[in-house]
């Protein structure tokens, strides 16, 4: 990639990230979409998000004690989910695939925390052929007194030492309002001013002006411009991007939002600007239950002066207010809906969502389903997402491993967020019936053993006596001989000691 087109990607990444986040939802919309992809190829950037994958369908999982308070903000590092019920910090994040007989790890991030228990670095690790897992990308973090993220450093691993790639600066105002965020690129040698976003709020702190600048070597030019309007409630209304020519800022395109009496969005409306006028270019209209939820997202474009249907989403809920279904429709023939896609969602008692089930039609009007992906999910006891999150591809007779996700959380235990306690979890699930989890923590390599006793001290199970690396490690136990009862493990690594108690129900 030249340094242009590389200049241009960057960019690209930060137009992806001002689409605001609003009272009742986030988007980012086709419209926009469609100026990026128009313009510039798409170059897919991940820096400025840390969150876990697929968050829309974990519900709950994260504390509401974010790490970084600044959500509304696109351009803040997004590490809220580094925190966790419990005091508890994500400590590793590691995906898999299923590989012929075993899940073999493909890519990981590892996480590390100051005194306070706030993120300051992460390390991505990916594949790498012949050697396992390579450092891949690290992200640097220095905080202020008020836990906002004021500089970070992204680095890039070139086989035997970290090499700079970007430096950002972030400046605030009143502690919770991003005012500046700057972004130097490394020459080899130097930091070099690249790329400033300079924000304007109004009394109400909502953010009202966004100018994009580059540096020409002596003086900041204002490039873009974003301006937000907003109503008597707070809700943002309109999203005005304007591009500057040698003299003139030029329209380019507008989103504009309507809310019903409960500032629900119930229209979200994207314009061209054709040298003239504004133009429709397409909308998505909302519909809500009396319990302020979406039900029904239909999504049109604007042709021969008028507006045509292209798709919808119908949403169900159970009685507990979590979403149950989301069904997909196109609209065929200009005369009638036909649903294609559906997801099915199931929970736990505590809310968890614990399984997701897509499925399709073979045929237009087929009235069956056909099941072809399934999500499934397991959580602690303070309801963070534990050891896997796994999914499954159907071929028609079984479900077939695919690819799954752990989260490795560790203790906030008052000195650091890091590996140098030992830590013995209590297990999961407990009561149990069938299997459970026991999870440990060793800050160093230690010879360790794990063995399971009975309320009399009889040893029943012997589960681990090997050597094992610093880390954090899940234990599955399934006693299958064993009757109902109280039991205890015990955990020996070094001079450290601890025992638990556990419950078996048969």
């Amino acid at each position: 990639m030249d340094r242009l087109s590389f200049y241009k990607s960057l960019l690209v990444t930060l137009f992806i990230f001002s689409i605001q986040q609003f009272p009742q939802n986030r988007y980012l919309s086709d419209g926009f979409r469609k100026h990026i992809y128009d313009n510039i190829t798409l170059f897919k950037n991940s820096k400025l998000n840390f969150n876990y994958p697929q968050i829309e369908i974990l519900k709950p999982l994260l504390s509401n004690d974010a790490l970084y308070k600044k959500e509304s903000n696109p351009y803040i590092p997004l590490l809220n989910g580094t925190k966790l019920n419990g005091s508890l910090l994500l400590a590793e994040y590691s995906d898999q695939r299923w590989r012929d007989i075993k899940w073999e790890t493909t890519s990981k991030q590892i996480y590390k925390y100051d005194n306070n228990g706030y993120c300051i670095e992460i390390i991505r690790q990916s594949e790498s052929y012949d050697i396992g897992l390579e450092n891949q990308y690290k992200n640097s973090f220095t905080l202020d007194d008020h836990q906002n993220v004021i500089e970070s450093i992204d680095q890039k691993w070139d086989g035997s030492k970290w090499v700079n790639q970007y430096k950002n600066f972030y400046n605030y105002k009143d502690i919770n309002y991003l005012t500046e965020y700057l972004i130097q690129v490394w020459d080899s040698t130097n930091w070099v001013s690249y790329i400033r976003i300079v924000s304007e709020y109004d009394e109400n702190n909502n953010r009202t002006k966004e100018f994009r600048q580059s540096w020409d070597g002596t003086n900041w030019i204002s490039n873009q411009v974003f301006s937000y309007g907003y109503d008597i409630n707070k809700n943002l209304i309109e999203i005005l991007w304007q591009v500057r020519d040698s003299i003139n800022l030029i329209n380019q395109w507008k989103e504009i939002y309507k809310y019903d009496v409960r500032n629900n969005v119930v229209e979200h409306l994207n314009q061209d600007w054709n040298s003239l006028i504004w133009t429709n270019y397409d909308r998505e209209l909302y519909n809500y239950n009396e319990r302020n939820n979406n039900i029904e997202k239909i999504y049109q474009n604007w042709k021969d002066s008028s507006w045509v249907n292209i798709a919808k989403n119908i949403y169900t809920f159970n009685q507990d207010n979590y979403k149950s279904t989301d069904t997909y429709q196109n609209w065929v023939g200009d005369s009638v809906w036909v649903s294609t896609n559906r997801r099915s969602y199931e929970y736990d008692n505590r809310g968890n969502n614990i399984r997701v089930l897509d499925q399709g039609r073979p045929y237009l009007y087929d009235s069956l389903w056909i099941d072809f992906l399934r999500w499934e999910n397991t959580y602690d006891i303070y309801n963070n997402i534990t050891s896997f999150r796994s999914w499954h591809k159907w071929n028609n007779t079984n479900w077939v491993n695919d690819t799954k996700i752990i989260y490795i959380n560790i203790p906030e235990n008052g000195t650091d967020g890091n590996l140098k306690n030992y830590w013995l979890a209590n297990n999961y699930p407990n009561p149990f019936n069938n299997w459970t989890i026991i999870r440990f923590l060793i800050p160093k390599e230690e010879l360790v053993t794990l063995k399971v006793f009975n309320i009399l001290g009889v040893e029943v199970a012997f589960l681990l006596n090997e050597n094992r690396q610093e880390g954090v490690y899940e234990i599955p136990w399934n006693p299958t001989t064993l009757a109902s009862g109280v039991y205890f493990y015990q955990l020996k690594a070094g001079n450290f000691i601890d025992t638990k108690k556990m419950i078996l129900l048969k």
